[in-house]
């Protein structure tokens, strides 16, 4: 590893601002994975449910939690420290 390539390296472990990105980006795969299994989990509701008021509320939910993982992806791909 070259010295200017060392020295950033060790710039970004220490500054606390890229710590926190890191933090950030991990929290929010955290909560991308909680928001698909979330989503999972009601369209496995809605294959059993029969009745149709109680299925266009399901259907709802999934299409609100559908979008809000759609921007938290869009939000994670646009940060720079996840990788």
């Amino acid at each position: 590893m070259k010295y200017k390539k060392m020295l950033k390296r060790l710039k970004e472990l220490l500054s606390e601002e890229a710590q926190q990105k890191k933090a950030q980006c991990k929290e929010l795969k955290r909560l991308l994975k909680l928001l698909k299994k979330k989503e999972k989990a009601l369209r496995e509701r809605l294959e059993h449910e029969t009745g149709e008021k109680q299925r266009e509320k399901l259907k709802k939910r999934i299409a609100v939690l559908h979008a809000q993982r759609k921007k938290g992806l869009e939000a994670l791909k646009a940060m720079q420290h996840c990788k």
